[in-house]
């Protein structure tokens, strides 16, 4: 839940690249809006769409509803965030698989090399008693 105190920081930071001056029973609205409890914005999210905004955004109008782009950018900031930790999540997965795939076939070459080793002693031990050699 955004304080006024953060709010007016971010709506600094979007006055500071030409959105213009509000009045005060606009900017109250604006933030009973974005404290809306359906819209569940955290404080981070909220910095991040007004330097986003800040960063993309060449002009703004009078009319444009300024809390629709920032729960816009949040929404979007959220599948960027989905996105990334499903990929997060794929590589760490992958990579465990790897490292399972080179550690099991460390052990079983190892395992195969000792256990050829028992089969060439054996049958030098055998072919010995049969006395033939190999």
């Amino acid at each position: 839940m955004l304080d006024a105190t953060l709010f007016i920081k971010g709506l600094a930071i979007l006055q500071s690249v030409g959105l213009e001056e509000k009045e005060e029973w606009e900017v109250k609205i604006w933030l009973k809006i974005l404290n809306d409890p359906n819209n569940n914005l955290t404080v981070d999210e909220f910095q991040e769409a007004c330097m986003h905004l800040a960063r993309t955004r060449t002009s703004f109008y009078p009319g444009d509803n300024i809390p629709a782009m920032v729960l816009e950018r949040v929404k979007d900031y959220r599948e960027e965030r989905k996105r990334q930790l499903f990929k997060e999540k794929a590589d760490r997965e992958a990579l465990e698989e790897r490292e399972y795939r080179r550690k099991f076939l460390e052990e079983h070459k190892e395992n195969a090399l000792d256990r050829n080793m028992e089969i060439k002693n054996e049958i030098h031990k055998l072919t010995k008693s049969i006395g033939r050699s190999v």
